[in-house]
Order: structure tokens, then C-alpha cells, then sequence
């Protein structure tokens, strides 16, 4: 738990700090490498998909099974042949996605900066974070002072039960004020409004450069409070806007 002059800082696990797309190798093995980037694709979508469906129907569902089904709906799309030996690599490769590039110098930032409590957040169930794997992959993983799951919930991001859990975890008030007092850092769009929706201050990681362009909410109030390339650019994207120096 972080202390009461912490700033936390919530990291978003895929499609943030790990790449999602990093099973195209293992698909192209099972199913060819022309099909790999569809199905990567796709199975993303429906990942996601999924689990925005199960929240407006308030059907708790673990994040590797929805990860399996959403795998299958992408085959099954595609025309291509459902192979239980196949779907078991592709989920085992799941476990061990890549860490982008710019990890490595988030770690180094993060290293400097003890008044920092950053930690992961994620949709998936604990067991699916692998930190010992992860720091054989990009050094420093330890640097991340807890992993936050929202199994425990019932619900996925963005539902507001899945921000108010992390709030508990790291023992700040589910108020506007006390969601106020930590930070999400993610990739995703819907992460993100899902934050801004319960108070939280977030900074979106637009690594292609296109612009915020999600119009859920209109307006500022809609947008992140900060917008960055890359992760190694998160710590001073904080300090600068609170004002408070590395220490």
C-alpha cells in the first residue's frame, strides 16, 4: 500500500507496457504467417469486445477464459481450423508477451524518482502477470510495487468498481478528491475516459502520434490530462503537472 505523500502511478499492462501483438510469431506458426496479423488483430478486438460486453451484462467472467473464447471467435471469422493443440500454444504465449521498447527507459526514470509509487493494473487475473519472465525480458520489473488485478471485482476496466478496487488497494478514499490523487498511464482510449470518469488524472501513451480522437465525453473534460510519445517520458509528464520535482 502506498503511503499518504505517494504519488501513484497505475500503469496499464496490454497494449502498454506489453505488446499484445507480440503472439503474432506463434500464430504464424499455427495458422501461416499471411493469416497472423488478421487474427492478432481480431482477437484483440473481441478481447476487448468481450469484456465490455460482460460488464453491461454483469456477467463476471476471468480475463484468460475471455481471452481463449475471443481467440476462437477470431478463427471461427476467419474460416481458419480450430485446433486445441494450436489455441493452447497461442494462450501459453499470452503469459509471455514482449515489453515495448520504451519499458527499458521507463524503468530508468522510474528509478530515479522515489516520490513515484507506480504499479500495474490490469484486467487480467494475477497468475497471467509474469514479473520474474518479464524482468529476464526488460530489466527492472521490481521497480513496479504491486500488481493490481480487478478480478476480485467482477468487472473489467473501464467499469468505475474496477478504478474504486485500485483506490482500496493502494489505500486512497473513492472520492473525487481521493481518486484525484492518483495517476493512470495507458495506450488505450477506453482506459483512459474510464479514469477521467471517476476522478482519476491519466496520461495517454499515443505512440503513433495520431491525436486524441475518442469523443465518448466532448470536450476537456473527455481528454487526458496529459498526451505522450513514450513511456519514457511518463515521469516528467507528472512531476511537470503536479509540480513536484524527482527527489
Amino acid at each position: 500500500m502506498a503511503s499518504k505523500d505517494d504519488i501513484v502511478v497505475a500503469f496499464d499492462f496490454y497494449g502498454t507496457l506489453v505488446s499484445p501483438d507480440s503472439v503474432i510469431d506463434q500464430l504464424s506458426k499455427e495458422f501461416g504467417a499471411a493469416s497472423a496479423p488478421e487474427i492478432s488483430s481480431l482477437w484483440r478486438r473481441y478481447q476487448l469486445e468481450y469484456t465490455w460486453r460482460l460488464n453491461s451484462m454483469s456477467r463476471p467472467e476471468g480475463f484468460r477464459a475471455v481471452t481463449k473464447q475471443s481467440l476462437i471467435h477470431a478463427l471461427l471469422e476467419l474460416d481458419l481450423p480450430i485446433r486445441n493443440t494450436s489455441i493452447d500454444s497461442c494462450m501459453s504465449c499470452y503469459d509471455y508477451l514482449t515489453p515495448f521498447s520504451d519499458v527499458g527507459p521507463l524503468i530508468a526514470e522510474l528509478e530515479k524518482s522515489s516520490n513515484l509509487f507506480p504499479v500495474i493494473f490490469s484486467n487480467a487475473e494475477r497468475e497471467m502477470i509474469n514479473l520474474k519472465t518479464l524482468n529476464e525480458q526488460s530489466q527492472g520489473f521490481g521497480i513496479f510495487r504491486d500488481v493490481v488485478c480487478v478480478d476480485a471485482t467482477g468487472y473489467f476496466k473501464p467499469h468505475p468498481e474496477t478504478y474504486h478496487h485500485l483506490a482500496e488497494c493502494m489505500g486512497r478514499e473513492k472520492s473525487i478528491n481521493g481518486m484525484s490523487k492518483m495517476w493512470l498511464v495507458s495506450a488505450n482510449p477506453f482506459d483512459v475516459v474510464g479514469a477521467i470518469n471517476v476522478g482519476m488524472e491519466t496520461v495517454w501513451v499515443d505512440r503513433k502520434g495520431g491525436g486524441w480522437k475518442d469523443q465518448l465525453v466532448s470536450g476537456k473534460s473527455g481528454m487526458p490530462s496529459k498526451v505522450i510519445r513514450g513511456l519514457e517520458e511518463v515521469v516528467h509528464a507528472i512531476q511537470k503537472h503536479t509540480g513536484v520535482s524527482q527527489e
